[in-house]
């Protein structure tokens, strides 16, 4: 048995620790600052001149490469060939200025080389290792490992908490599941006082450094390091903090550019870019001072606080606050996720040994992240990223790159798509998107309403299959694999879409696999793509793939059986389940739960029965309780065969079932949760679960761009956040009665309008100077919210689905000025005050007269429904 201080994750983690046992906190071990100093340990209190002086100029070489004619980035060219399109790593210039040889320091770089020793000398004495023990202590004491109970930081890292009798285990749900997103959920049939009390586990975040705690450390590491003269004066000093704390408070996909970070720093108070006598400068020496400044503040931010952070905490997102960015210590990190690496390297993967892999392997290695969730980590593996093969030096390039394991499947997808056009049977329940759910709840709807145009009693059942991806057994799947694929050759046609977007063009690549025989020109295939497409341009590529069922299906057993992964420094080869981040992984799953369905819930397709899955997630909806009950004895019932197990603390009804217990909603809910939404349980519509976002801020979710025309960026972001749920089945009149239509109207509004001021907030621009544009861009919204539902509504979908609405202009209008007014009167800001005055001239103008008498009591509805919605 491998013991814990035996596992690669504690392989992993002594890596970051010193000889003594501690974290080697700071900057990283192979910064230029440590290379080239060695261990500082010992040469504190040593300050030999003449070794600092020379240091100091090596080191200028990193800071100004660009005075030395070094690669830099303000003169390189990307090509996606070089490094993949980006930047190089500039962490190891050695090679380069061994390279260049022996050179004369630049005369405008002699006057910061007195600032670099300081810098040499302040870097030596700091104590980089204390300093974060006191502002970000540790959450969990790295110095009682030996002591620590593995069992219990498994229980809680995990994703599912099996602590607890299967019989209590809906005590275990997270607390937004029953208190906070559906308050109409109460607890199952026969739960006992004993088992309410069971203590929900402690949110993952509470073991994450605050963002106030990473921003002190690093002040007071640029306090102690860089010295004061770097700056000029206390205003520059203070332009960086704030570019600092930015940096540290952006979220996931925020950027921040280099223009920024100039932006409000004054060049005279930088002496080190020179002394003038007279306050007129040059403009060729003006030029020289920015290209200097501009210089060093990259690398300072790129090549000094970037490391810091790395080196220091490990950043990620997490599920629970979607964009937000959380910051671990690297030894808390290590020690929570050492049970959960071990019982991952013994259950769903096997250690091998790096000779076993087969040199003719197509698929690389690929590594296994963990992502936060609520109460727990998911492991989720990496197969979108490149793998390097070697590195190399050459005249136009640095390395060269192995295609990504999703990349080398991209064929195999597209031939499965196309089996899975050809045959939707195989598919069983699954659905895809919005299309596949309108489709379905549509044609069961019309098929069990009465003449009279009412419908039934309805019973719902939501069940979640635990761990769906790891649990799949590969050889069942494998057999399910060959029988799909019927054609002997497959050709992957290659060709571009070209269609509007937002007031722009949008250019798209797209494949589509046939059979080798079907060579219909490409003119005769875009005319049947043009049938069901609207305002699009196609261009043919030309150039096309062939590809065996013999070779796709070695590349799926190979993806299948012999996924190798990397934890930590050791190689392993998953032997359970497949790999959750592949490109395949839905379509894989929805082939292997299509089976178990085909064969096992037969019974789910008779008429006034409707079963849909989306990846792992069943809903069940029938006419009939006896149904819906033999479907939860089935489904608990477990199918081994298929490695079927179902999370029993997730299983949802609007019944009550004597042999199985479950959660239970009241008996005065409307709605019924699925997958973000919920669904009318008397006429079956359905509307966005924003319910969901009770208590969390809007601002989590956002991505505010800082860059190049942000205002054009910004207009065309909520555009297209206007587009994005309007899709017919939320207006077909035939799905959706007119009080729920406009409802999902208001909702989507109300979601709009705090959206936008957020991120007019976080824009930090005064709002009363841009009131024109501001007041401008949310006209444009309204409008384009009603254009796209009634381009929608006019859609191929919506033909085929016979779908009618009943929603007119100045409904849907006077519904977005009313929201935007509500939310933004609501924060009483002066900056947007006379924003709000003017929404409330057109509110209450004879315009919208009808639509607020007919529709103020559902806006005011949808309103409160989205009260908690923090913003």
């Amino acid at each position: 048995m491998v013991t814990a201080l035996q596992s690669p994750a504690w392989r992993l983690l002594l890596q970051i620790l010193t000889a003594s046992g501690k974290a080697r906190l700071g900057l990283p071990h192979g910064h230029v600052l440590n290379r080239i100093l060695g261990d500082r340990n010992g040469l504190a209190g040593q300050d030999n001149t003449r070794e600092v002086e020379e240091t100091a100029r090596h080191i200028a070489k990193y800071i100004f490469p660009l005075q030395y004619r070094l690669h830099n980035v303000f003169t390189c060219t990307l090509h996606y060939w070089e490094n993949g399109g980006r930047f190089r790593d500039y962490r190891d210039r050695e090679a380069e200025i061994k390279e260049l040889g022996p050179c004369k320091t630049p005369k405008r770089v002699k006057a910061v080389l007195p600032l670099i020793q300081s810098l040499i000398r302040r870097h030596r004495r700091f104590n980089y290792q204390r300093t974060c023990q006191v502002i970000c202590r540790s959450r969990v004491d790295i110095s009682t490992s030996s002591e620590l109970n593995q069992g219990k930081i498994l229980e809680l890292m995990s994703e599912y908490s099996h602590s607890v009798t299967s019989s209590y285990m809906f005590s275990q749900m997270p607390e937004k599941s029953y208190q906070v997103s559906h308050p109409s959920l109460v607890f199952p049939h026969g739960a006992s006082e004993a088992a309410l009390e069971v203590k929900l586990k402690p949110r993952f975040v509470e073991f994450a450094c605050s963002h106030h705690e990473v921003l002190r450390y690093i002040k007071t590491v640029v306090d102690e390091v860089i010295p004061q003269a770097f700056w000029g004066s206390s205003t520059n000093r203070k332009v960086i903090d704030e570019h600092i704390t930015t940096i540290i408070t952006q979220r996931r996909f925020e950027t921040i550019t280099l223009h920024q970070l100039v932006q409000k720093l004054r060049i005279a108070d930088f002496e080190w870019l020179g002394e003038t006598q007279d306050r007129r400068v040059a403009q060729s020496d003006a030029l020289k001072r920015t290209e200097l400044l501009r210089e060093f503040i990259y690398w300072f931010f790129d090549s000094f606080i970037i490391p810091l952070v790395k080196s220091t905490f490990y950043v990620t997102e997490t599920s629970a606050l979607q964009h937000q960015l959380l910051y671990f210590r690297h030894d808390d990190w290590h020690k929570l996720c050492i049970p959960l690496l071990d019982k991952l390297s013994g259950e769903t993967f096997e250690r091998i040994d790096p000779v076993e892999l087969d040199a003719s392997r197509r698929l690389g290695v690929s590594h296994v992240r963990l992502l936060p969730k609520e109460t727990g980590v998911r492991p989720i593996v990496n197969l979108g990223r490149k793998a390097k093969l070697r590195s190399f030096k050459a005249s136009n390039r640095d390395e060269t790159t192995q295609p990504s394991v999703n990349q080398i499947l991209n064929a195999a997808f597209h031939i499965l798509n196309y089996e899975k056009s050809q045959k939707p049977e195989l598919l069983g329940a699954s659905v895809f998107g919005v299309n596949d759910i309108y489709r379905k709840l549509a044609t069961f709807k019309a098929n069990v309403r009465g003449p009279d145009g009412t419908v039934p009693k309805l019973y719902f059942a939501k069940l979640d299959v635990r761990a769906c991806f790891d649990s799949i057994d590969q050889g069942k799947l494998l057999d399910i694999l060959k029988g799909t694929l019927t054609q002997k050759g497959y050709m992957v046609r290659k060709f571009n879409q070209l269609q509007p977007s937002a007031g722009g063009a949008r250019r798209s690549f797209r494949k589509r696999a046939v059979p080798d025989w079907d060579h219909t020109h490409f003119m005769t295939y875009a005319s049947k793509l043009a049938a069901c497409l609207r305002h699009i341009i196609f261009a043919d590529q030309v150039v096309y793939g062939f590809d065996y069922q013999e070779e796709i299906l070695e590349l799926l057993e190979e993806h299948i059986t012999d996924n190798i992964v990397r934890i930590g420094t050791e190689l392993y080869r998953q032997v359970v389940g497949i790999p959750q981040g592949s490109v395949l992984s839905t379509l894989l799953c929805a082939i292997f739960y299509g089976d178990l369905e085909n064969t096992k819930l037969r019974f789910t397709s008779n008429p006034g029965n409707l079963l849909l899955r989306f990846v792992d997630d069943y809903l069940f909806v029938t006419t009939d309780i006896k149904e819906a009950r033999k479907f939860l004895n089935i489904m608990h019932q477990g199918h081994p065969e298929y490695g079927c197990i179902i999370a029993e603390e997730k299983t949802l009804t609007n019944f009550v079932d004597t042999d199985i217990q479950t959660l239970v909603l009241a008996p005065d809910a409307e709605y019924f949760p699925w997958c973000g939404r919920v669904i009318h349980m008397k006429e079956l519509s359905i509307q966005w679960d924003y319910g969901r976002y009770d208590g969390k801020h809007v601002a989590h979710g956002l991505t505010v761009d800082y860059g190049r025309q942000p205002g054009t960026k910004f207009r065309t972001r909520f555009l297209q956040m206007a587009r994005q749920h309007c899709h017919a089945m939320y207006f077909d009149a035939s799905l959706t009665s007119l009080s729920n239509l406009y409802a999902n109207v208001a909702q989507n509004f109300f979601w709009i309008a705090m959206k936008m001021y957020n991120y007019v907030r976080e824009w930090d621009i005064a709002v009363n100077q841009h009131v024109s544009f501001i007041s401008n861009i949310i006209t444009q919204v309204v409008r384009y919210a009603f254009t796209s539902m009634r381009s929608r509504m006019n859609g191929t979908l919506a033909r085929e689905m016979n779908a009618t609405c009943e929603f007119d202009s100045a409904c849907v209008q006077w519904i977005g000025y009313y929201a935007f007014h509500s939310v933004l009167s609501r924060k009483r800001d002066s900056g947007w005050a006379k924003i709000v005055l003017m929404l409330a001239g057109v509110v209450k103008s004879r315009r919208y007269k009808r639509p607020q008498s007919k529709l103020g009591r559902i806006v005011k509805h949808a309103e409160n429904s989205m009260a908690k919605v923090l913003y």
